[in-house]
């Protein structure tokens, strides 16, 4: 359901908003409460089609597989998911923001976690790599 009101919410988007869009990716891990270790990436120009619609399927996809992963209500570790997307410092209208939510984890689960969202990012980069031998420059956004 989730993924039909994303797809829905990127056709009604992609009416209104031509402009290129940035998304930052954030995971952020806390061990017993205290800051454990944070990345985020973030992606500047992006195109809604194929481009943002792309690194959402993917989060999507990351999310759900996390989502199989044994919550472990006592554990260590919390890892929490989220997505900010803008279109020059702004929040489009239509395009929500996502929370991919706070995980409760052992460190087998931790680590099921992080080879997750490896396998989403080499997926990512296979695209990457496909444009690129089908003469594209950049990865992302217009040429």
């Amino acid at each position: 359901m989730k993924t039909l009101v994303l797809a829905f919410l990127f056709v009604v988007a992609g009416a209104v908003y031509a402009q290129p869009f940035d998304e930052k990716l954030c995971t952020t891990i806390t061990f017993n409460g205290a800051p454990h270790a944070e990345g985020c990436v973030t992606y500047y120009g992006l195109q809604l089609s194929p481009d943002l619609q792309g690194i959402r399927a993917e989060g999507i996809s990351q999310v759900g597989a996390i989502g199989k992963i044994k919550q472990t209500p006592a554990g260590p570790f919390k890892v929490t998911l989220t997505e900010t997307t803008t279109d020059n410092g702004k929040t489009p209208p239509s395009v929500t923001n996502g929370d991919g939510g706070t995980y409760s984890v052992d460190m087998k689960g931790l680590t099921k976690i992080m080879r997750a969202q490896h396998k989403s990012a080499d997926r990512l980069l296979k695209v990457a790599e496909g444009l690129a031998s089908g003469g594209k420059k950049k990865a992302w956004g217009k040429d």
